[in-house]
């Protein structure tokens, strides 16, 4: 599957009277906004339109060249792969970016950057349904990383806008090294990145859909005094968090199978260093890619205590993980996106919300593992205890 997060189906009658609720309050607070111009963004310097010439563009299949609601624009169908419109002769590093898009679908439009090909790039991209302006993820900005969409493993780089269905809606991205401000019809910025996860750092420029496109302007190093440098790790100094992990090859796991722990690596050359990024985040992907079929890790860490005891921890994951203290299994659960009654809180990303359990701690050192599986977009762990008192953690080499 390659295309972008599919949205969760409507829901079932027993919840369609709060549902109608939540949109037209939804509605009516983008009412309010359609009422009031919106306030103007940060002051750009963006030169005229790049035109849809064929001396500019690449048009993937099915992308045509059209006029909407007055100007040229570039409509992309809908399709089950993704379909681009890429710029040529362009690298970008940092700058301003500016586009008018319209949706035609509850998913796209997309813009990469930093785009070396359509696997390995950076990608902000649009949910354009009524309800945007209540909807925690009407915006997203999130990485291709080894051929792989990470939209479900950062949930927290998504958030409501100010897109308006049935007309254009202007979009501006600051980009400047590490760092990505965006607007949707101006106002505050409806995101704000403080850290780009992507492995790119220059590259091309595309669109991507469904939906239409018009009055694209590249403004290379027009930054608008946005800091390059990464911001903080909210977390950095939390010390609940586990971040130093190893981890195993990958091995295949058969559809409906558990897996054996006794199959985990049982020589220190089987286990190689993937040590906790921002947020605590353990990406698989980053390091394998996306998994062909259901596919397994195994991670493990130590945890020294004081003295015996429990200790509560809270888990996110994507999509299967089994956990094993010293040897015993001690919890296992499920956060499958595709299926909408396993999906975990929220709908189905990772997120220390997925789940929480007792670890049992031993005096001294504790070996702690972790089976994870997965078959669909992003491919992570996070782990955090409640309270660290009485307990050493191994220390990240990240």
């Amino acid at each position: 599957m390659d295309t972008m997060a599919p949205r969760q189906p409507s829901p079932r009658s027993v919840v369609r009277s709060a549902a109608a609720i939540a949109i037209g309050t939804a509605i009516a607070i983008a009412s309010v906004i359609a009422a009031t111009p919106p306030a103007a963004g940060p002051a750009t310097a963006a030169g005229p339109a790049i035109p849809f010439t064929p001396d500019r563009w690449e048009l993937g299949e099915g992308v045509t060249v059209v006029e909407h609601r007055g100007v040229q624009a570039i409509r992309i169908p809908q399709a089950q792969r993704r379909i681009e419109a890429v710029l040529k002769n362009v690298e970008f590093t940092s700058g301003t970016i500016e586009f008018d898009a319209e949706g035609t679908h509850p998913m796209g439009p997309a813009i990469a950057f930093r785009r070396h090909d359509a696997t390995d790039l950076e990608m902000f991209y649009l949910r354009p349904r009524p309800t945007c302006a209540a909807d925690v993820d009407c915006v997203q900005y999130a990485p291709f990383v080894k051929g792989v969409l990470l939209w479900d493993i950062l949930p927290e780089l998504q958030a409501p806008a100010r897109y308006l269905p049935g007309q254009w809606n202007h979009v501006k991205l600051v980009i400047s090294g590490q760092r990505m401000k965006v607007w949707v019809n101006g106002g505050a910025p409806a995101l704000d990145v403080a850290r780009l996860r992507g492995e790119t750092k220059d590259g091309g420029i595309a669109f991507s859909g469904p939906g239409i496109v018009a009055n694209v302007t590249v403004t290379p190093g027009a930054v608008e005094g946005l800091d390059p440098k990464p911001g903080p790790d909210p977390t950095a100094k939390d010390s609940r968090y586990v971040r130093a992990w190893m981890v195993s090859p990958v091995s295949t796991l058969a559809e409906g199978a558990k897996p054996d722990f006794a199959t985990r690596p049982m020589t220190k050359t089987g286990w190689t260093p993937l040590p906790a990024e921002t947020g605590g985040l353990v990406n698989i992907t980053r390091r394998y890619g996306k998994p062909d079929g259901r596919s397994l890790v195994w991670l493990k860490t130590t945890i020294r205590a004081a003295t015996a005891g429990e200790k509560r921890a809270a888990i996110g994951w994507n999509d299967e993980v089994w956990v094993f203290v010293n040897g015993k299994a001690v919890y296992a659960d499920v956060n499958d996106y595709l299926k909408q009654d396993l999906r975990k809180k929220p709908d189905g990303r990772l997120s220390l919300e997925n789940g929480s359990f007792a670890l049992p701690l031993q005096a001294g050192d504790n070996e702690v593992v972790v089976g994870v599986a997965n078959a669909f977009f992003g491919w992570g762990l996070m782990l955090r205890l409640d309270d660290a008192a009485g307990v050493t953690l191994t220390a990240s080499n990240r």
